[in-house]
């Protein structure tokens, strides 16, 4: 009988070895028109999982703020090498097979990441104007979500629908979660730049636990801007009822500062309790 456990065992891990047989592959990238009246259209980036062009299975989806910076060779602030991190974690086994989407951002990030209750921060291009982040979210859900969905095989619903970002794209992945659960089940909130959403941050704390699974982290180098809102929001949470390791996830990044190389070392951790294999969740 063991025997018998132990050679089924191994020919679901062939089968599964068989299936993620080729490299994952980035598609060229495709630029997106926008409908949006004052709200311009960009770039995205497509990467697609080893085996997918070999089979016809669907994959979960994860959309990534500042897709610039998100594939190698990345932009001028360095690369997350989502690539190479998302191959080699799927090979591992340690995270489900996805498609990654990167989109890129514009000369007025800051603006386009911010919840629409706040006003860009003095010194900042669009100082004092209302954020934009419910405009974002229609372009992505209007434009880049369908044009994805029908372009490839993906898995459409909440469950396998996600987002991640850094800094100010942590803000919106947040907000993203926040006010559109009904799509989204998790989010990457990587050094989220609460300091400059402090109307959508306290309004935060009317909700006791996060609408979906959320992935949470900060260096210990990144000044104290950052900190003592990411710690409060943690633990509002955790008091709230959400379940450390299953509704969320905080992740320090020791002597790690804020930048691409930071966020690129923790991506790993993020996409394992994203995205982990169907027998571990």
């Amino acid at each position: 009988f063991p025997v018998t456990i132990a050679r089924e065992v191994e020919g679901d891990r062939k089968a599964q070895l068989k299936e993620l047989e080729g490299k994952g592959k980035m598609e060229a990238p495709k630029y997106l028109d926008s409908p949006l009246k004052e709200f311009p259209g960009r770039m995205i980036r497509v990467w697609l999982p080893p085996g997918y062009e070999d089979g016809q299975d669907h994959y979960p989806v994860i959309y990534c703020h500042d897709g610039q910076n998100i594939f190698d060779p990345g932009g001028p602030f360095g690369s997350w090498s989502a690539d190479k991190i998302a191959e080699e974690e799927i090979r591992a086994g340690r995270v489900r097979p996805a498609i990654l989407v990167g989109i890129d951002n514009t000369p007025d990030r800051v603006r386009e990441y911010l919840p629409p209750q706040d006003v860009v921060p003095k010194g900042r291009p669009a100082e004092g104007e209302k954020g934009r982040a419910d405009l974002y979210a229609r372009y992505l859900l209007e434009v880049v979500r369908p044009y994805v969905n029908q372009k490839f095989r993906t898995l459409a619903d909440r469950e396998n629908t996600l987002v991640l970002g850094s800094s100010m794209g942590g803000v919106v992945s947040h907000y993203l979660l926040q006010n559109y659960g009904d799509i989204f089940s998790g989010a990457g909130v990587f050094s989220p730049a609460y300091w400059a959403s402090p109307r959508f941050f306290g309004e935060s704390f009317k909700k006791p636990k996060p609408a979906g699974r959320i992935y949470l982290d900060m260096g210990t180098r990144e000044g104290r801007s950052y900190w003592p809102d990411v710690i409060r929001i943690y633990l509002h949470w955790v008091a709230g009822g959400a379940v450390i390791f299953r509704d969320v996830w905080f992740q320090p990044g020791f002597r790690a500062e804020h930048n691409e190389k930071a966020w690129k070392e923790r991506l790993p951790a993020a996409l394992r309790f994203l995205l982990p294999p169907k027998n571990q969740e």
